[in-house]
């Protein structure tokens, strides 16, 4: 189980008193800057867990790839109704 796992797995009571107190800062352009927080916008996260996720190695996962997945559940389960009210 990778440490972002273990993270999500903990009851909310330990999620609520974690907190992070250690802060970097790192220099950037403003167009790296404008990259990285589209990039997260993208993604559906902050900047700071976008940096934090990518930089610890974690699997991205787009917004857009889970609304595509929805999309997709939503028109098999028109098709399956279709095919069921051709069947009758």
């Amino acid at each position: 189980m990778t440490p972002r796992e273990e993270t999500d797995n903990a009851s909310s009571v330990n999620a609520i008193r974690a907190k992070r107190r250690k802060h970097l800062r790192v220099p950037v352009f403003d167009d790296e800057a404008a990259i990285i927080e589209a990039n997260a916008k993208q993604a559906g996260m902050s900047t700071a867990r976008f940096l934090r996720e990518v930089a610890m190695g974690y699997p991205l996962h787009s917004v857009m790839d889970k609304k595509a997945v929805l999309e997709l559940v939503r028109i098999n389960s028109d098709l399956a109704r279709l095919g069921n009210l051709q069947g009758s």
